[in-house]
């Protein structure tokens, strides 16, 4: 293989990925900086960036995505901040031995840091709904784990026992108040993994939804169904 003189044959342009939702920062990569280091006789690249969330305990999965004029693919060659397990933080850093997966290239390249929740539910629920959950593949196969609602790091309410899989459903309790900012946690062997942050909402009372109907509905209902207006008396015939 030959080895590419980075500085005069290869130009990264940055593009930067912001995955972000309507409650708040779910994920972000932000402040991306890359410089080329000499690390044991080999060149490097190495990225730095600051990855933000709602909460600190918000697990990531990070990867770096490569573009060519060839062909797209995700970095391997590469140690720090990134894979699974990866926490909110500044000036997170990852290094890529670039010349092991950029065989006999010249060219511009283009790269994105990506990252997404390990664990992800629906950005909202409403009270007494289902609220799906998905998991990237972070326990072993056939484990079992428990389910707590959190908000702010606080426990609120038990939501499972025995969830396996990875992706589940859980009832969220008509009592728990509409806010912003709530997680939640499976737990396996002691161990508690929280999710990104989502919203409950208020449930609209069918009820309602009939008042309001039948509100409507009658003015329309008495129109139709009024009495014809009394004829105009007949004359006399003579």
């Amino acid at each position: 293989s030959r080895m590419i003189p980075a500085k005069k044959n290869v130009l990264f342009i940055l593009l930067l990925l912001c995955l972000c939702f309507t409650q708040g920062i779910a994920q972000q990569v932000a402040n991306v900086s890359v410089i080329q280091t000499l690390d044991s006789g080999r060149l490097h690249y190495t990225f730095y960036y600051d990855l933000l969330a709602d909460q600190p305990n918000i697990a990531s999965y990070v990867r770096v995505k490569i573009k060519t004029v060839s062909r797209e693919f995700y970095i391997t060659e590469a140690t720090g901040a990134l894979g699974e397990f990866v926490y909110p933080g500044t000036r997170k850093m990852i290094r890529w031995d670039y010349t092991r997966e950029l065989v006999h290239f010249s060219g511009d390249i283009e790269y994105v840091v990506e990252a997404e929740p390990m664990i992800k539910p629906t950005p909202f629920v409403k009270r007494g709904k289902k609220l799906v959950v998905s998991l990237r593949t972070i326990l072993p196969k056939d484990s079992l784990y428990t389910v707590t609602l959190y908000r702010k790091a606080i426990p609120i309410w038990h939501l499972a026992d025995s969830i396996q899989g990875n992706s589940f459903a859980v009832t969220i309790p008509k009592k728990v108040k509409v806010r912003k900012g709530y997680q939640v946690a499976i737990t396996h062997n002691e161990q508690h993994y929280f999710s990104s942050t989502f919203k409950i909402k208020r449930r609209v009372n069918r009820f309602l939804y009939v008042l309001a109907g039948g509100a409507i509905a009658v003015p329309f209902y008495l129109i139709a169904t009024r009495p014809d207006e009394p004829l105009p008396e007949a004359p006399e015939v003579k």
